[in-house]
C-alpha cells in the first residue's frame, strides 16, 4: 500500500509542476468539480486498455528509468497525437490539446508514474487507478473536458 502511495504522490507532484503547462491544457485547479462519474469513465476508457498494452503487454522492464521503460512510455505520449485524430469528430480540440508540448510532457510523465505503480505492485490495478485518477482530474477539475470540447479557433 505504501509504494501505491508514493505512485499517487508522483501523480500528484506532476500536477503541481503541470500548472505551468500553459493554458492549451491547464485551466484553474477547481478540485470541487471532481465527477466520481468522470472516474468511472476514465477507468473504462482509456485507463483499462492503456494500462493493459502499455504496461502488461509491453512489460517496461524490471527497473523504472531503463531505457527501455524510458522508449515505452515516451511511444506511449506520443500515441495521444493518434488518439487525438479518433477523437476529434467527438472532441473538436483533441488534437490542439494532444499535440501540445506540455501535454505530452505531461502524458510522459503519467506513462512514468503508471510503470511505478506497475512495478512495484504487480498488479493491473494500481497503475490503472493511477492514471484514472489522473486523467479524471485533469478532464473535470483542471478543465480538460472543455478544452477538448473547445473548436480550435
Amino acid at each position: 500500500m505504501r509504494r501505491l502511495g508514493e505512485a499517487l504522490g508522483g501523480v500528484a507532484l506532476a500536477a503541481l509542476a503541470a500548472d505551468h503547462a500553459g493554458d492549451t491544457v491547464l485551466g484553474t485547479l477547481e478540485p470541487w468539480n471532481f465527477d466520481p462519474l468522470v472516474f468511472a469513465r476514465t477507468l473504462v476508457a482509456p485507463a483499462i486498455p492503456e494500462e493493459l498494452f502499455w504496461r502488461v503487454f509491453l512489460r517496461p522492464g524490471p527497473r523504472l528509468f531503463s531505457p527501455r521503460s524510458l522508449s515505452i512510455n515516451a511511444a506511449f505520449a506520443v500515441s495521444h497525437v493518434a488518439t487525438a485524430e479518433m477523437l476529434a469528430p467527438l472532441r473538436p480540440g483533441a488534437v490542439r490539446v494532444f499535440r501540445d508540448p506540455a501535454f505530452l510532457s505531461l502524458a510522459f510523465v503519467l506513462g512514468i508514474a503508471c510503470t511505478h505503480a506497475h512495478l512495484t505492485t504487480r498488479t493491473l490495478a494500481a497503475p490503472v487507478l493511477v492514471h484514472a485518477a489522473a486523467v479524471s482530474v485533469w478532464l473535470s477539475c483542471w478543465g480538460g473536458d472543455v478544452r477538448l470540447m473547445t473548436p480550435p479557433s
